[in-house]
Formats: structure tokens, sequence, C-alpha cells
């Protein structure tokens, strides 16, 4: 068992605690309030976003300001440049695909329930009755239902979703209001039924064509860029054809002969006034003012005319020896 201590030593060890602590609360230091985060601005991490964006401007004033950069320098700048563009917009297009896909995710969700659950109700009746006489109407049916259910999955995430229910919904919002009965609005048609003969987006149609090609190229419309769609919506320049082409250059036929009448009539315009003006000088004696060259030759014509009067009457250089 051990000795125990005397209360001389306990206190003198309690005192000795009490004055460091005193002591460096008197040098501003309290150890029992740290700052639990860091201090200063952290520094962005390699391969984020804003580190990217940041060696992008860094890249771009040093390649502004020390133009006499060696050749191999600047090139791997230049590279360096190109990829780290690249990686941000990459960066942002994910970014800004889940922003969508988490804002249109309900809509989408209960439209895709709707629209299997009716495609499922009508290959039921369709094995149930193969030989009945609406068949055909059927199919058609089943086939706008199986076009509902890959809008719903395969729309382009960058693109804003545009619903295919929401005006039926409205209309039969509409039909309560005007007097409807609770009953009657519960044993209505579902909604994806009613609204099977309603028109439908563009894009229900350019999935409509996509189908035909498979799920692969589903898959790469649904996670297609902005500028894939401006791309792919561009019209194929046409040919023109013969009657197009002598239509345009009959066009071009009237307007330079149109140009020619205009330019002959400006010129007998001109003519008219050229004359005009001789004629009024003529009568009052005027003369017409000249312009600076004119001036400019009349005045070496005198001075010409002037040397050589004094040449004539000087002499030779030789006359006097």
């Amino acid at each position: 068992m051990g000795m125990k201590r005397s209360f001389a030593d306990v206190d003198s060890q309690d005192h000795d605690s009490t004055s460091r602590s005193a002591a460096s609360r008197g040098n501003g230091f309290d150890p029992k309030r740290r700052k639990q985060h860091g201090t200063g601005n952290p520094k962005a991490k390699e391969g984020r976003l804003g580190f990217a964006k940041k060696r992008i401007r860094n890249i771009k004033r040093l390649l502004e300001r020390n133009k006499d950069l060696p050749a191999n320098v600047q090139n791997d700048l230049q590279r360096e440049l190109a990829t780290l563009k690249t990686t941000v917009s990459d960066k942002s297009f994910h970014r800004k695909r889940s922003a969508m896909i988490s804002k249109y995710h309900m809509v989408r969700f209960f439209e895709r329930k709707k629209a299997s659950r009716l495609a499922k109700q009508i290959r039921r009746t369709i094995e149930q009755n193969p030989e009945s006489d609406g068949i055909d109407h059927l199919k058609r049916q089943l086939h706008i239902a199986e076009v509902d259910e890959a809008y719903t999955v395969y729309h382009p995430h960058m693109e804003p979703y545009h619903s295919l229910y929401g005006s039926v919904r409205a209309d039969s919002k509409e039909k309560q209001d005007g007097g409807e009965s609770e009953d009657e609005a519960m044993n209505q048609t579902p909604v994806a039924k009613v609204a099977l003969d309603s028109e439908r987006p563009p894009m229900w149609y350019v999935v409509e064509k996509t189908m035909e090609q498979g799920i692969e190229a589903l898959q790469q419309l649904r996670e297609r860029r902005p500028n894939d769609a401006s791309a792919s919506t561009t019209k194929p320049s046409r040919v023109p054809s013969k009657a197009s082409q002598s239509r345009s250059d009959d066009k071009k036929r009237d307007k330079l002969t149109a140009r020619h009448a205009a330019n002959e009539k400006s010129g007998t315009k001109d003519k008219d006034k050229a004359t005009s003006c001789n004629q009024r000088q003529k009568q009052t004696g005027e003369k017409t003012p000249l312009n600076r060259r004119e001036r400019r030759r009349l005045m070496r014509e005198a001075e010409a005319e002037k040397n050589s009067e004094d040449e004539e009457e000087g002499g030779g250089f030789f006359e006097g020896l």
C-alpha cells in the first residue's frame, strides 16, 4: 500500500497549477477556450471545382502578362488550361444534372407509375380478348402508354420536363368545381387513360422515334447535353431544286435590271443638273469654283510660264563670257 501525501505537498501543487493557469490567462491564452476550427482561409483542394477555376484564372493571367515565356512552357500551360476547362465543364454539368434530377423526380415518378399501370391494364385486356373488334384501337392505346412510360424514364435530364397529365388534371378540377359529386370524381377513369388522346410535348415524339433504335439510343438521349440537343435540332441543308434555282435567278435578274434603271435615272439627273448649272453661269457670268487639285494645276502652269519668260529675257549661262 502506497504512502499518503502530506497536506503541504498537495497544497503546493494546487498553488503551482493555479499560478500557471493565471499566468496563461494573463498572456491572453486560455487552454479551456481553444478554437475548434482552423484559422485562416482554407486552400482549395486539388480536384475540386474551386481549385480548377482558380488555376484557370492564374494561367490566363500568367499568359497575358508574361509573353516572353519559352515555347515549351507556353505549350504546357495551354495544354493544362484546356484540360482544366474540360474538367470545369464536366463538373458543372454533373452539378446541374443532379439539381435537375431532384427538381423533376417526383412528377416523373408518379407519371411513370400511372403510365406503366395503364400499359399493364391494356395488355391484360388484349390477352383476354385477342379477337375483339377494337383490337387495333387497343394496340394504338398500348403504344401511346408505352411511349409515355419511356418518356418519363428517358427524358433528357438537362432539359425541363413537361408533364403529360397536367392539363388533364386541371380540367378534372374544373369539372369538380362545376358541380360534380365526390362519388363521381372517385369513380372516374384514370388520368392516364383520359390523357391518351390529349396533345403531347415535342420531346415525346423524339422519344418515340428513338425507341426504334434501342435502349442504348434512349440512354444517350437521356444523358445528352444542351450542345448536343442544339446540334440535333439543326435541320440539314437541303439541295435546292431546279424550280427554286430558276426562281432565284429570275429575282436576281429583276434586281439587276432595277439597279441599272436607277443608275440611268441618276445619270440623267446629274447631266440635267450640270447643263442647268452651265446655262445659269452663262447667263449670270459667274465662274465655277475650282477644287484644290485644279487650283494646284493652274499654279504649276503659271510658275512654268514665268520661268520660261525669265529664261528668254536673261539669256543663257555662257552668253556673257
